[in-house]
């Protein structure tokens, strides 16, 4: 009977691993939503004043990010802007013996798997430092350039990163420097910040599923595409009112 009772505590403990978990806390969009809040459609959207929590769940050579949604019992029809960022910028399981990331997003009612390495970012050392919640951080950015409504624009990620951390973590995929990342900025609007470090014990960490897979790049012509159609009708209603 005790061999039996040893082989199922044995079996649970393999099953539950042993892992960090870095819980981040995403601010809201204040700017966008001050603007939104003081214009004609201010009751169209919800206020999204409460942050969104997430989890970089790191075990052994595979890790996981994404967030901690809680069950929305509101009656309103309100849009919460807050809540279309996060289901834009979606979930991600790294690989990192294989230096590979993947990131599950939803675009246009389906789901796809975007796919990208470790090394796709180029990142800008801005001689900057900053001690973050106890952490002694060095300031990067790195710049792309995506298609707007009437013209393109570049887009700047921010990071403050503790480059004396032992292990990579990297909210958002946000890959490519060495240790830990305390707290991301998305073009000046909102921001991601390392909240605490806790030890838990999960399942095994698994990757992604959905049906449609792409690279990066691929994903992003999807999308530019689809901005280039949209210029492109407002261009033709515009011409249309002249």
């Amino acid at each position: 009977m005790k061999q039996i009772i040893f082989a199922f505590l044995m079996l649970i403990s393999n099953v539950l691993i042993a892992q960090n978990t870095f819980i981040y806390q995403l601010t809201p969009m204040v700017k966008a939503e001050s603007e939104i809040q003081s214009g004609p459609a201010a009751d169209l959207f919800k206020s999204t004043s409460d942050p969104i929590q997430y989890s970089y769940l790191i075990q052994d050579d595979k890790a996981s990010f994404k967030p901690e949604l809680k069950i929305n019992n509101s009656q309103t029809n309100q849009i919460d802007l807050l809540q279309i960022s996060v289901k834009s910028l979606g979930e991600y399981f790294y690989d990192y013996n294989n230096k590979l990331i993947e990131n599950k997003v939803e675009l246009l009612g389906k789901e796809y798997i975007v796919t990208s390495n470790f090394n796709d970012l180029h990142w800008i050392d801005t001689n900057d430092t900053e001690v973050i919640n106890g952490y002694q951080t060095k300031k990067y950015i790195t710049k792309r350039k995506e298609k707007g409504l009437t013209k393109d624009k570049i887009f700047t990620t921010t990071i403050w990163i503790d480059e004396s951390y032992p292990q990579d973590i990297a909210p958002f995929g946000l890959m490519g420097l060495k240790g830990l990342i305390v707290k991301v900025n998305f073009n000046g609007v909102n921001d991601l910040i390392l909240d605490k470090i806790e030890e838990t014990k999960l399942k095994e960490i698994q990757p992604l599923k959905a049906k449609n897979r792409l690279t990066k790049e691929e994903y992003q012509k999807l999308i530019d595409d689809r901005m280039e159609t949209i210029r492109s009708k407002r261009q033709e209603r515009l011409n249309f009112k002249d």
